[in-house]
């Protein structure tokens, strides 16, 4: 797959897996996962770029956060 991640999160409150690795992806992680309150991982190595989010901080029970090999900056809150 490749382009902006097309889906709007906020559809999906009980996501618990997001795996997206391996594609091209781009472009801004979207900010319609912080709907996703049930997320326990997020693994992503594609080609988003800009700050690493401020809601993953919020996501409680996010148990593995793997961002590499994208072009993030920032601090993992």
């Amino acid at each position: 797959f490749h382009g902006h991640l097309p889906i709007d999160f906020s559809r999906l409150p009980r996501l618990e897996n997001l795996f997206i690795s391996k594609n091209n992806f781009l472009g801004l992680i979207p900010q319609t996962l912080s709907h996703c309150r049930g997320l326990q991982m997020l693994a992503g190595d594609n080609q988003f770029y800009g700050s690493i989010p401020k809601f993953l901080g919020s996501l409680s029970e996010l148990k593995r956060l793997s961002i590499r090999g994208n072009r993030l900056t920032g601090t993992i809150p």
